[in-house]
Order: structure tokens, then sequence, then C-alpha cells
């Protein structure tokens, strides 16, 4: 796991010395909000597709026919596309606040967290306890240990609390 960790606290280091040397973001607004929008309205849709009909909707979506192997798929799948949805739908806010030179600072905060997110990803396939977000925790204290190899001077306790909560693309603490 290491040597996992370490190649991801390097790949951090590598791509925020990018993002400080890069162009500010320049990226029209408008499409992103209309996306944010359409992925919040075709969640909301699919939610109120009546429960009997779902299974049609995936058979005609995924090609399979219905009966009992397509019926036990659909509930995982609803959550799946819902899951997805929510995630675009919050992707294209989070990229709505790093437009600009002066917003930069958000874009990093994104990528921080990604990489924290990656940290506790592994932290949970190769160790019992769980990747707890509490300062002085196994888990902070590793996560705050590799965001220092990769040049994260300050903010850990901000940083890996916020990238292990819901909404962790958009969270301002």
């Amino acid at each position: 796991m290491e040597d996992k960790v370490r190649q991801q606290a390097e790949r951090l280091r590598v791509q925020l010395a990018a993002l400080d040397g890069a162009p500010p973001v320049l990226i029209d607004p408008a499409p992103l909000r209309r996306v944010e929008q359409a992925a919040l309205a075709l969640r909301e849709a699919l939610n109120a597709v009546p429960e009997d009909s779902r299974p049609h909707l995936t058979s005609a979506e995924l090609g399979f026919m219905p009966g009992p192997g397509l019926d036990a798929f659909v509930p995982k799948h609803a959550q799946v596309q819902q899951k997805d949805l929510g995630s675009l739908a919050q992707g294209a806010a989070a990229v709505q606040t790093w437009i600009g030179a002066s917003r930069r600072q958000a874009y990093r905060e994104f990528l921080v967290r990604g990489y924290v997110r990656g940290f506790a990803h592994l932290w949970r396939e190769h160790r019992p306890e769980p990747a707890d977000n509490t300062p002085g925790s196994a888990f902070f204290e590793f996560a705050q240990g590799w965001l220092q190899f990769a040049g994260v001077a300050a903010d850990h306790q901000r940083l890996i609390g916020a990238a292990l909560q819901p909404e962790w693309r958009l969270r301002r603490e």
C-alpha cells in the first residue's frame, strides 16, 4: 500500500505544480449550468417513474428482456443512475467554482480532496479500521503525512475532513 500511496502523493505534487503554472480555467459557465440543471432534472424525472414501470425502462435502456434476472437488477441500476447523475451535477457545479485566475484555490482543493479520497480507498483495502477523518485518528495522521509529502502545507484538518463528506466536490468550511 505504501508504494501506491507514495505514487499518488508524488502525482499530486506534480499536478499541483502544474496547476500553479497553468493558465486560469476559462470556460463559459452557461453550458456548465445547463449540464448541472439537466442532470438534476433527469434525476428528479427518474425518481418520478413508478416502481412498476422501472423494469420496462431498464429493459429498454439496456436491451434485456423483462424477467426475474432483470427485476433483481433494476434497483441497483436505478441507484447507480442516481449516483452518476448526482456526481455529474456536482462536477458541473465544481468546475464553475474553478473559472478564472482568482478561483485557482477551489481547483486546488478539489484536486487535494480527490487524492485524500484515493488515500482512503487504499486505506480501506489494506487496513481493518475505517478511514476516520477525525484529527488524531490513524487515517488522519496517515493522510496528513502524505499530504505533507506532496507539498500541501496547510489546512489538513479542513481538507481531509471535507474530502470524506457528502458533496465533497463543493464543500466549503
